[in-house]
């Protein structure tokens, strides 16, 4: 595999995908770059999508057999070596059977090694099919999961036809913010509720695109669609059953 990239799209990409998970399987074939992973508690999951037309440069070998090239990485030490770049780096990415070879603008040149292949850590992304869909400003989402956290460890999101409302309460505190308004796209088609732990939350918030996509159903998986320029990232959490 050899391939040029903008340091600073694929330094984004890798830092979203870190939040929720320390090791993943890259797949990589003529047309694109996947990632799709669970968290080591089984509770979330990743999907990254990198189009081959994203990047300068982009060659794969692979057959009929192995129409994928995969590589295992450690992100924490991939993202480690990111954190050295700048905004107008270049980045040449290259494979060897042992290594991951990264080149920073032809003056700097690291590498890294690759785990041994693990099957267990490849997974397939769930067709979900939510009642409700809600578009908004990311900054809005966050800010409103920041007040929630305030009050509790887990936020309620509730939507019906006109508004979302995120809510949480603890031993002494409650917590309630309606999001409505021509900021707040709403599609539903009944009113949804469903319980999310803050903790995952506040690893799905990365800062690539203004908007946010939410998928909501009742006691259902929510999902976070992001959708920047060169990429698609998607975040998938379990719902928190709420105790009787």
């Amino acid at each position: 595999m050899k391939i040029t990239i903008e340091a600073t799209l694929f330094k984004d990409c890798m830092k979203a995908v870190a939040a929720l998970i320390d090791e993943a399987v890259i797949k990589v074939t003529e047309a694109e770059m996947t990632i799709i992973s669970m968290d080591p508690a089984n509770v979330a999951m990743v999907a990254l999508n990198l189009p081959s037309s994203s990047a300068i440069e982009w060659a794969v070998e692979t057959t009929e057999k192995e129409p994928a090239e995969k590589i295992f990485v450690n992100l924490r030490n991939l993202n480690q070596v990111l954190k050295r770049v700048a905004k107008s780096d270049i980045l040449k990415l290259e494979t060897t059977q042992s290594h991951l070879k990264i080149g920073i603008s032809g003056y700097k040149d690291f590498s890294i090694p690759l785990l041994a292949d693990d099957e267990s850590k490849e997974q397939k992304l769930p067709t979900l099919n939510h009642k409700a869909k809600v578009t908004l400003g990311l900054k809005m989402l966050t800010d409103a999961i920041d007040d929630c956290a305030v009050a509790g460890e887990a936020v309620v999101f509730s939507v019906d036809k006109e508004k979302l409302v995120l809510s949480s309460e603890g031993d002494m505190t409650k917590a309630a913010i309606t999001l409505k308004g021509a900021d707040v796209k709403i599609e539903a088609e009944s009113n949804q509720r469903s319980r999310f732990a803050i903790e995952y939350l506040n690893k799905m918030q990365p800062k690539v695109a203004d908007n946010v996509e939410i998928g909501i159903s009742k006691d259902y998986p929510l999902q976070l669609f992001y959708r920047p320029q060169h990429f698609k990232l998607i975040f998938v959490l379990a719902p928190r059953v709420e105790a009787e």
